[in-house]
């Protein structure tokens, strides 16, 4: 789909009219990306200039500023469905089912996660947590230096494809089963002026992202990490209904029962592998022990003798 086409984006502001409720009277852009894991899809941020006046549902209001609007389309002769973004994951989660996500490879995979930290909340300040995906999606400062902008360069060297130098290259690994199967990676990770080596993880279930910080690889005032967007509400289109959002909840809340169960069962197997150790070490001691001395000379009291008899 042509970014900027004027057909497409009469298409999609008559189906956010029409389905969710969603007018506006002002300048406006559209830009348009067609996404890889997601089948015929696109997402669409829409870009409302100040002064526009808005009305969504019953309300209306004029924008005191410029306002970003994220969503995604699909557009298919008489079933055009959308899906609005926020800085939540939740809605993340419920385009994965709409729209069917497909990770068939790394390089898929490595798309998905840059697109879900670009939009999802991950930190508690208002940074994104930017995976890259090729050099040129680390955020640079202007007034960086060349040192430091070879520095930045030689902390990924090892995630570099050797085909292609300024594309980042990541291996994905499939663990675990049924509802706890995900893939696995370390993926370099940008928060503000600091790279980070992570271990992050993708659900198979649903398409939920998860990652663990280890310790900083690089950390400069040179780099610049993208501000998280401040999207724009739009309501849920009126196809999806009260009591699919209530069993997509509900499926979230069983997804994150399930991992939280997962992560209780490794501890206890952990545990266990510990004291079993531990037995066999003690059981050892005591056979070492027995042989040293010469043997056991019988018990008395529930105690052992060691010795020659």
């Amino acid at each position: 789909m042509p970014d900027g086409s004027a057909e497409f984006g009469r298409e999609v502001i008559a189906h956010l009219k029409e389905n969710c409720q969603f007018e506006f009277e002002g300048d406006h852009t559209l830009h348009a990306e067609e996404l890889v894991f997601y089948p015929d899809t696109i997402l669409c941020r829409l870009t409302l200039k100040a002064g526009t006046r808005l009305r969504s549902r019953k309300y209306r209001r004029t924008l005191p500023r410029d306002t970003d609007f994220y969503f995604l389309y699909r557009p298919r002769l008489g079933e055009d469905r959308l899906i609005p973004l926020s800085n939540d994951r939740s809605n993340v989660l419920l385009a994965n089912h709409w729209f069917d996500l497909k990770l068939r490879d790394d390089r898929e995979r490595l798309e998905y996660v840059h697109f879900y930290y670009g939009v999802c909340r991950a930190e508690s300040k208002g940074q994104a947590l930017n995976i890259p995906r090729t050099i040129g999606d680390v955020g640079i400062a202007a007034t960086a230096s060349a040192d430091e902008r070879a520095a930045t360069l030689g902390a990924l060297w090892r995630y570099l494809d050797e085909a292609n130098r300024s594309s980042l290259v990541v291996r994905f690994e499939e663990v675990g089963l049924y509802q706890w199967k995900r893939y696995r990676a370390h993926v370099p990770a940008q928060f503000a002026d600091t790279l980070y080596d992570i271990e992050l993880k993708i659900w198979a279930r649903n398409g939920h992202v998860t990652y663990n910080k280890s310790a900083p690889i690089y950390r400069t005032s040179g780099l610049q990490g993208p501000k998280l967007p401040r999207l724009g509400k739009i309501h849920m289109p009126a196809y999806i209904d009260r009591f699919e959002l209530l069993r997509f909840f509900l499926n979230k809340i069983t997804a994150t029962f399930g991992k939280a169960l997962y992560a209780v069962a490794t501890l206890l197997f952990v545990l266990a592998s510990i004291a079993s150790v531990l037995f066999m070490l003690e059981a050892t001691t005591f056979l070492s022990f027995a042989a040293y001395s010469g043997g056991c000379r019988g018990c008395r009291d529930g105690r052992c003798f060691f010795g020659p008899w």
